[in-house]
């Protein structure tokens, strides 16, 4: 479940977290909106740039970090808290860099790259049909409700090595809380292979004798005897 680092629009990308789903939903993004990418990338260049920029504002950035940097930029200037000035003048100053880069840099490939990695982080199992042939339903109220209240109830160790509650990955906490519930008896998932190995030798045979597969040449084993 480690994902590989991805980097979009010149910033590094946290692993994508039921916090960033929420906060993407709430702005109404369209990347978590939309069910296909083709729609996105036939928006305007402006605003495929703006949407583009908020998701990844948003998924570079820790609940902690993002909660800060609003803050800081919502806030008037104060010389009397200087420390406090510093930082909002050291954020503005990093947002109006990013803003240069976002303009002059390929939004079509940069958007490519950031639904490859929502479309990784958003996975979750696939569910299998049960006994009486009625598919399975995995969550019945709102999906991060859910997992927000099973990361609860994790060791604080485990949560804590991804942050706080709401940045533990998503995709990692869909399929723990559904192998929990398969386990109880709730649910039932689909097999990674639902083929069985007889079935797929059985399968394999017959397109050997139709002649579609032909097995590789095996050289004879050449003997050594054994020094005496």
């Amino acid at each position: 479940m480690r994902r590989a680092p991805v980097a979009c629009l010149g910033v590094m990308l946290k692993p994508y977290a039921i916090g960033h789903e929420l906060e993407l939903l709430r702005l109404r993004n369209p990347f978590v909106l939309e069910p296909g990418l083709d729609r996105i990338l036939a928006l305007p260049p402006e605003q495929l740039a703006e949407i583009l920029a908020a998701a990844v504002d948003v998924c570079s950035q820790t609940e902690a970090e993002r909660i800060e940097t609003a803050d800081l930029l919502r806030a008037r200037v104060s010389l009397w808290n200087w420390r406090k000035a510093v930082k909002q003048f050291q954020i503005r100053a990093i947002y109006r860099k990013w803003e240069k880069t976002v303009a002059s840099g390929d939004l079509v490939g940069e958007a490519i790259t950031f639904w490859n990695y929502l479309c990784t982080g958003r996975t979750g199992p696939e569910y299998a049909s049960i006994d009486d042939g009625s598919p399975t339903v995995a969550i019945g109220a709102p999906e991060c409700a859910i997992l927000i209240q099973y990361v609860r109830t994790l060791p604080e160790r485990l949560v804590a090595q991804h942050g706080a509650e709401l940045d533990y990955p998503l995709a990692l906490a869909r399929y723990e809380y559904a192998t929990l519930n398969e386990q109880a008896g709730k649910v039932r998932l689909q097999p990674d292979n639902s083929q069985s190995f007889n079935d797929w030798v059985a399968e394999q045979e017959a397109l050997l004798k139709a002649g579609k597969i032909t097995l590789p040449k095996v050289e004879p084993i050449q003997e050594t005897p054994c020094p005496a």
